[in-house]
């Protein structure tokens, strides 16, 4: 469907800034389970903790495994340069450097994506959990932005708009589980919910929908989960102020 002279089929998209205590295990997780149709690249947006040395050791035991240097300071350029430098027909996005996934999950959603393509007329873009996939020339027509948080939730709004794309939102269980992440004060959780509430604004979610959305998600929440929301909910006025 989407005829190309690149040499991959499929490339993985990943950013790297400072996860050097989980960067080994997520990426071994990944390449695995994964053959020559595939290409892994992370890009390294000017890590100082160890992580280059660990990306330089995988270089040289993975084939189908490589990495650049960045100095987006900024998620979303930097997602918007691992497309750049990819070169598989298909990226593959969404994949974070602290959680590892489960074995052959990756080719399963890569195969549920090419039977997709195969039965429908237009370009096909899969936005599953923790996961993402879609032909390189459509991720260079809409691309990451520069919002600095939730850029991938910016672009799969986009994405959804694009009469050319038959976005597919697949309802699947969990493929990948977090490594090492904690959410260690309050402080934290609020910096956190409050980034995260101004990177949906400023992708074009409107404050009034935003709040009744995390209002509604309450009801159906466990403890955790229910705490989080409302910390969204708490910091929604100022990343609204901010987001402008």
């Amino acid at each position: 469907m989407n005829p190309s002279n690149r040499e991959k089929e499929y490339s993985i998209a990943i950013i790297n800034y400072e996860m050097a205590g989980t960067l080994e295990e997520s990426l071994r997780s990944i390449l695995e389970q994964l053959d020559e149709q595939f290409e892994v690249l992370v890009v390294d947006d000017g890590s100082t903790d160890g992580s280059q040395t660990i990306l330089d050791k995988l270089e040289e035991e993975y084939e189908i495994f490589r990495w650049v240097e960045g100095d987006n300071n900024n998620r979303g350029e930097a997602r918007k340069q691992s497309v750049k430098e990819a070169e598989g027909q298909n990226i593959i996005t969404s994949i974070d450097c602290d959680d590892s996934y489960e074995e052959e999950s990756i080719k399963i959603f890569c195969n549920t994506y090419e039977k997709l393509n195969n039965s429908l007329e237009k370009d096909v873009f899969l936005f599953g959990k923790a996961i993402a996939i879609g032909p390189r020339e459509k991720f260079l027509e809409n691309n990451y932005r520069n919002i600095h948080t939730r850029e991938d939730s910016d672009l799969e709004r986009r994405m959804f708009t694009d009469e050319e794309i038959e976005f597919i939102l697949p309802q699947h269980r969990e493929i990948h589980a977090e490594l090492g992440y904690k959410k260690e004060s309050v402080k934290n959780i609020l910096k956190l919910r409050y980034e995260e509430s101004k990177g949906h604004l400023r992708g074009g979610v409107s404050f009034l929908f935003h709040l009744d959305y995390q209002i509604r998600k309450i009801k159906d929440l466990t403890q955790q989960g229910w705490k989080d929301e409302v910390f969204k909910i708490l910091t929604l006025p100022i990343a609204y102020i901010h987001a402008k």
